[in-house]
């Protein structure tokens, strides 16, 4: 008996093999025969969830500024505001020791007319005596300052309209500053700058001079 190898048996056919993409419950490869060409499915977009957008890693996100913190200046400067002395340029500080102070009595006379100076009407000063006149204390502190006392009477101030009036007590009397201009006679300034002039028409003592002259000039008579 004749002995054949066996060979792989051809099969040829009018079909083909065609690739179908694989559908969830189907064979992945299947043949179909007599099928026209293969229909291409379109491949979706897969379209992904977009979020607030890509992060700057290690980046602050600015945040709109302004125009920072208004500072309001300080009108009168970076420290406590200390009220002026309505009578001068500052607080005045008067001697705890009453040895620093002294005292003289004296008659008041005007140069500018040589009356003697009396406390009149309500105690307002006046350049009218002829002989005689008030007396007066001078209580005269440091650098030449000084209150005035009407002897057996009260102290001098200056009231609102710069008429000088004895009316008050030591404490609230005014200051004055002595100017010495010729051996006994002074020019009186008030501490806000102004000069004690006698007024030509009632001769008044008023300060409110801004020069000096005859009329401001007082002579000091001991007493």
């Amino acid at each position: 008996m004749k002995k054949y190898n066996r060979m792989p048996l051809i099969v040829t056919s009018t079909g083909y093999y065609s690739f179908i993409p694989q559908i969830p419950g189907k064979s992945k490869h299947s043949m179909n025969k007599n099928q026209g060409p293969n229909i291409e499915i379109p491949s979706q977009q897969i379209i992904q969830p977009q979020g607030p957008g890509p992060q700057i890693p290690n980046q602050e996100i600015p945040q709109p500024q302004g125009p920072g913190p208004v500072i309001i200046p300080n009108p009168q400067g970076p420290g406590p505001v200390i009220q002026p002395n309505p009578q001068g340029p500052g607080p005045v500080i008067y001697p705890s020791n009453q040895s620093n102070e002294k005292k003289l009595k004296v008659y008041i006379k005007s140069v500018y007319n040589q009356k003697r100076v009396i406390s009149g009407y309500k105690g307002y000063l006046y350049a009218v005596g002829e002989d005689l006149g008030s007396k007066f204390e001078l209580i005269i502190f440091k650098n030449n300052t000084a209150k005035i006392k009407v002897i057996d009477g009260e102290f001098i101030r200056i009231d609102e309209k710069g008429f000088l009036v004895a009316d008050t007590n030591k404490e609230n009397a005014s200051i004055f500053t002595l100017i010495n201009i010729n051996k006994s006679e002074y020019i009186i300034q008030a501490l806000n700058k102004k000069f004690v002039r006698v007024r030509r028409r009632d001769n008044s003592l008023i300060a409110n001079s801004i020069y000096s002259g005859e009329s401001t000039i007082f002579k000091f008579i001991k007493i």
